[in-house]
């Protein structure tokens, strides 16, 4: 039986050794007692946890010593033959490789705390369970042999009731250590594994570029924040398999657009582009297009990553989603649908991307300006509204995503309905990790009252996530941090003005 399952059995017992005495049986307390007694206490091995904690603690010593050795290269001189394109490189490289350790660093640090505090609950917990089983055990010796109806009249009556009341003072005990080392073990298995994506050091790792390479391309965009990395985990997978697929000609291709890329942050869009299963073809356009602002990473966040996932604001503070200023919004047009969906996809192909912000001409004035960009978003979201029936239904979701999204993140999406807390709690559970490796969920809200309305159902889009919240793209424009219980308990006005309440459906990938 798992801790749930006990925790569900001691309630139920609970409530049958709380029953109103005018109508209870001793046969049935001590029956009620005994079946307490056989329920488990809270799992788990305090100190082998906190050996665990010191192995982290012994590792992230290691990581500190490296920290300082890159730290001191440094500041030491170059060779001259460093000099060149070569030095930069390596400066490069230096510069990834520290910002690498620390991230692993403060990974390591955060993880010994979760794991020690756990350790000193669990010690609780179990305390308390034990504390409680005293009662009960000696509810169960006064209760042996005195059954039938309560007789106040007994002269062992007063047994029983005393059985009664060290049952109840018991098993409340028992309960409430239960519930909370339930709570205390999920709550940190959410910590460690928000955490394990943290520990990124040179995810193409495994490619057929060499490691300094790896290093250096991986951590483009970073500084200090995992969430500020070009290439997330899901794309960084996808561009180390496709690059594995490629020719000899094709690699030697791509191998040459990176070797003369201009910064490390144009070589992780060159792989970004292959990742979102672009052919070499394709992929060597587009860095065309962008080779003359490969050293300008502010345009090139603009134009090819309009959402901001580094930002850590409060609970339902609002950031914009803007390109050269204009949002990407579905403005008065009934297409949240459509936008979100062309959110998501912009947001994990940079070649689609580009073409919606510059129309495919970057540097053309008649193409690349704010008011080209909208109106090139609008006849998109419209044409994808319009293309999938305008139903505004679970069903044109699915349709959208699985023709926008699939083919950028190697997922095919589900429809799935959300019919309760319970089921949204799962579900949010399993977005969550998808949106932890960088792939978008798409989730449909509608009122509590009249939930089959498609006029006032509105699409959202699932981004990111720290700890107890997500970040949650409205395609009015913005996205913002909410709390999963929002989520859950169906408040998902907070997003923003007219957003319905209640997760009716989620679009999962799988």
């Amino acid at each position: 039986m798992g801790e749930r399952e006990n925790v569900q059995k001691l309630s139920e017992l609970k409530t049958e050794i709380d029953r109103d005495y005018s109508y209870w049986r001793a046969d049935n307390l001590e029956e009620a007692v005994l079946q307490t007694l056989q329920v488990n206490g809270p799992y788990g091995k305090p100190k082998s946890i906190e050996e665990t904690a010191l192995a982290i603690r012994n590792a992230s010593i290691d990581v500190d010593t490296a920290v300082t050795a890159v730290e001191r290269l440094r500041k030491v001189k170059l060779p001259e033959a460093w000099s060149g394109q070569a030095h930069v490189a390596a400066d490069d490289a230096l510069k990834a490789l520290e910002r690498e350790l620390h991230r692993v660093m403060d990974t390591f640090t955060e993880a010994r705390k979760q794991l020690e505090a756990y350790a000193d609950k669990l010690k609780n917990h179990q305390a308390l369970d034990a504390k409680g089983m005293g009662p009960l055990e000696s509810a169960r010796d006064r209760l042996r042999g005195h059954t039938g109806l309560l007789d106040f009249g007994q002269d062992d009556s007063h047994e029983v009731v005393a059985a009664h009341r060290l049952a109840q003072e018991g098993i409340a005990d028992r309960i409430w250590a239960a519930k909370a080392a339930v709570e205390s073990a999920e709550t940190t298995a959410i910590a460690l594994r928000d955490l394990a994506g943290a520990a990124h050091l040179s995810r193409l790792s495994g490619s057929t570029l060499d490691p300094v390479s790896e290093l250096v391309i991986s951590d483009a965009g970073g500084s200090g924040d995992a969430d500020e990395l070009i290439l997330t985990p899901a794309m960084t997978d996808r561009a180390t398999e496709a690059m594995e697929r490629l020719s000899p000609s094709d690699r030697q291709r791509l191998e040459k657009l990176l070797a003369d890329a201009k910064s490390p942050e144009e070589r992780a869009y060159i792989l970004k582009a292959l990742a979102a299963g672009h052919s070499m073809d394709e992929v060597a356009g587009f860095d065309k297009l962008i080779h003359d602002h490969g050293n300008d990473p502010v345009w090139l966040k603009d134009r090819l990553a309009p959402m901001d996932l580094s930002r850590r604001e409060g609970n339902w503070d609002r950031i914009e989603t803007l390109s050269q200023g204009k949002p990407w919004s579905q403005h008065q047009d009934p297409t949240c649908a459509a936008v979100s969906t062309l959110m998501g996809r912009a947001q994990v192909d940079p070649v689609y991307a580009l073409q919606l912000t510059t129309g495919g001409h970057p540097g053309d004035p008649a193409f690349d300006n704010p008011q080209a960009f909208e109106d090139r978003l609008r006849d998109e979201q419209r044409g994808a509204d319009m293309a999938e029936g305008g139903k505004h239904d679970p069903a044109e979701a699915e349709a959208l995503a699985r023709k926008h999204l699939s083919p950028a993140t190697g997922m095919q999406y589900e429809n799935q309905m959300l019919e309760d807390a319970d089921q949204r709690r799962e579900a949010l559970r399993k977005a969550e990790g998808y949106v932890d490796q960088g792939v978008p969920v798409p989730v449909g809200v509608s009122p509590y009252v009249d939930p089959d309305n498609p006029g006032k159902s509105h699409q959202l889009l699932i981004v990111g996530h720290d700890g107890d919240r997500i970040q949650v793209y409205n395609p009015h424009g913005y996205t913002v941090w909410i709390t999963e219980d929002d989520f859950i308990n169906g408040r998902m006005s907070v997003v923003g003005r007219n957003v319905p309440d209640v997760p009716r459906f989620i679009e999962m990938p799988k």
